[in-house]
């Protein structure tokens, strides 16, 4: 993300907040500040005994500020509260407080302002005008980091402090739900997801709006950081309990008309169940290609996250075809989208063993189609010569040049696509496509289908993975030769 774009994000986190600061403003600090600084604040007499010392201060901090001299008026405001509140003069010590925070703010010092609104409003919590006061540091506060233009995770942190401060000493203020509000869409900006969902309910978001669309995306993120999928269960299914009604509502029916917030809530939710072992992809492939299909039309960037979602959802369950279709429309490209589907399924067998065996098998099987009219003929003209297996032989042991080779090739990918996984033919036949295309030098292809076939083996088959071992070091030689002519 550029500077730019950082520093336009946290200004909209905390810029709101002026809004708040001009109300507070009129009725709080503007008053004070003309109380403070008008003609009727009482000049100093040459009598010692005619005002207290911080009244003394006061009148001169007033003088200064008359005669434009905003720095000796905030210091002398300062140095009065200061006195004020020494003898127990709270009241005075509190307005005189806040007319050095008002000025302060007045020549752009928001970092200043704050820290004098928060004093004031600290010294005298029980003022009824505390909570204002307070507020106005939260004002200040966020525009200060607004202008810094990318706050660093300290500053943030004590932005996130004033805000939850508000909340505990002031709770039935009428600006507490503002500044809860606040807090929580900071949270939500700096990704804190576990910390929303702990402050926050499925309750609470039912009265109020805004917080669910908030409370959505932190279950993603949530779902997304578990540490062991025993925690990723437990997030799962907290998730699912509060946003899946969301969708379905109370008639347990998807919508007539999805809102962009119920298809991102299918993109959470599906993402989440994919990596569910059981029917955790076929729980995803329904909830997504629901929101895919249907009214209103769903919009192209969702559509953009949400069609590889479905795609790999649908390799989950053995339909590589479909998911190839998939990529293509999410505007993958037809030549690339083979190479996407094998990344698919290498992250599903990681990520979700139970579904491991259906999606590369599928996808062994989607690898070995060809669009060429020359694949398409060659099971035919096979059948013409004698008995698939008889061909396949008889064009290993001819396949002298790379054209032979590919003959081959292609009629031992027909026969494999005929025989039953894991068969003694099946085998053969995988066995000679990976040393064609070894001898054809094609290793990034013979490297993908290996890694495939590794992963569909039965740990306890020794001999076959001893084959597939060897064939591994023909392989990576073969790739060395290659990279030794370069």
């Amino acid at each position: 993300m550029s500077k730019q774009a950082r520093r336009g994000g946290w200004r909209m986190i905390v810029l709101p907040h002026l809004l708040v600061g001009s109300a507070v403003g009129q009725s709080l600090q503007q008053d004070l500040l003309r109380a403070a600084t008008s003609p009727d604040t009482p000049v100093a007499t040459t009598s010692a005994d005619a005002a207290s010392p911080f009244q003394q201060l006061a009148t001169q901090a007033a003088n200064a500020y008359r005669a434009g001299d905003k720095v000796r008026a905030i210091e002398g405001f300062d140095q009065a509260a200061a006195e004020a509140f020494r003898v127990g003069a709270s009241g005075a010590a509190f307005e005189y407080a806040i007319a050095a925070a008002e000025i302060t703010r007045s020549v752009k010092d928001q970092a200043g302002a704050a820290e004098r609104f928060r004093r004031a409003a600290l010294s005298a919590v029980r003022d009824p005008r505390s909570a204002a006061a307070h507020e106005a540091a939260c004002v200040a506060t966020g525009a200060a980091f607004a202008a810094s233009g990318s706050p660093t995770s300290a500053q943030l942190d004590a932005y996130q402090a004033v805000l939850d401060e508000h909340q505990t000493l002031w709770p039935t203020a009428p600006s507490a739900t503002g500044m809860r509000r606040r807090a929580i869409e900071l949270l939500a900006a700096r990704r804190d997801a576990a910390r929303l969902l702990n402050q926050t309910s499925a309750e609470q978001a039912q009265a109020e709006p805004w917080l669910v669309a908030l409370r959505v995306q932190a279950h993603g993120q949530v779902l997304a950081s578990a540490a062991t999928p025993a925690e990723h269960t437990a997030r799962l299914a907290a998730a699912t309990e509060e946003l899946q009604p969301l969708v379905l509502g109370t008639s347990r029916r998807w919508p007539d008309a999805w809102t962009p917030l119920q298809r991102q809530i299918a993109i959470v939710l599906g993402r989440g169940h994919l990596a569910r072992d059981g029917d955790g992809p076929d729980y995803a492939r329904r909830v997504l290609s629901v929101a895919v299909r249907s009214d209103p039309p769903p919009q192209q960037a969702w559509l953009r996250e949400a069609l590889p979602l479905l795609a790999t959802a649908t390799l989950a369950v053995g339909r590589a075809g479909e998911a190839h279709a998939l990529l293509v429309e999410s505007g993958v490209e037809p030549a690339e989208a083979d190479r996407a589907l094998s990344g698919l399924a290498e992250r599903l067998a990681a990520a979700a063993p139970d579904h491991r065996a259906a999606a590369v098998e599928a996808l062994a099987e989607r690898l070995g189609w060809r669009a060429s009219a020359r694949s398409r003929a060659a099971p035919a003209a096979a059948e013409e010569k004698g008995s698939p297996l008889a061909v396949a032989r008889r064009a290993l042991v001819e396949a002298a040049d790379a054209d032979s080779r590919r003959d081959a090739l292609e009629a031992w990918t027909a026969l494999e696509r005929r025989s039953t996984r894991s068969s003694d033919l099946w085998r053969e036949a995988r066995r000679a496509r990976l040393r064609l295309l070894i001898d054809l030098k094609e290793v990034d292809q013979a490297r993908k289908l290996l890694r495939l076939t590794q992963l569909l083996a039965a740990e306890g088959d020794a001999d076959w993975r001893a084959v597939l071992t060897a064939l591994e070091h023909e392989t990576v030689s073969t790739a060395a030769q290659a990279d030794g002519r370069r």
